[in-house]
């Protein structure tokens, strides 16, 4: 049997040191992050940065809207939902791709918006969406 004087043991330290981990623990981190650093590349498009403006830039944004009646507007001209869709067809089949702002009323009912979003998503264009109020 094996005894233990406790006198002798009260001036030991109970807590273990973790000293001689942190070097290598540190040489770890560091080699880690030198590794993962070739994984993080971001892919970038050269092709279309900042300088001459792309045949999207150039051609003047589309601004569809539409009221709490159910009215709708191409550009500020109030267009019927037949009419709207002939556009979009001609836009299409011309391959335009212009900017299109999508504005509402905010007391209209919203399969106006649906449908027109759905329109114009199968022409692949890109939407900005805007709220505006019923008194302007």
């Amino acid at each position: 049997m094996i005894t233990y004087d406790l006198n002798t043991l009260a001036g030991h330290d109970d807590e273990v040191d973790m000293t001689n981990l942190s070097d290598p623990l540190l040489a770890l981190s560091a080699m880690l992050m030198l590794l993962m650093a070739p994984f993080s590349v971001v892919a970038t498009n050269l092709a279309n940065l900042p300088g001459q403006p792309t045949a999207d830039q150039q051609q003047a944004p589309l601004a569809i809207s539409f009221n709490a009646q159910g009215e709708l507007f191409w550009n500020r001209e109030p267009v019927s939902r037949e009419e709207l869709s002939d556009r979009l067809a001609a836009l299409k089949q011309a391959g335009s791709r212009p900017t299109v702002y999508l504005a509402g009323d905010k007391d209209c009912r919203y399969e106006i918006s649906l449908q027109v979003k759905a329109a114009l998503a199968d022409l692949g264009l890109e939407i900005q969406e805007l709220v505006r109020s019923s008194q302007e």
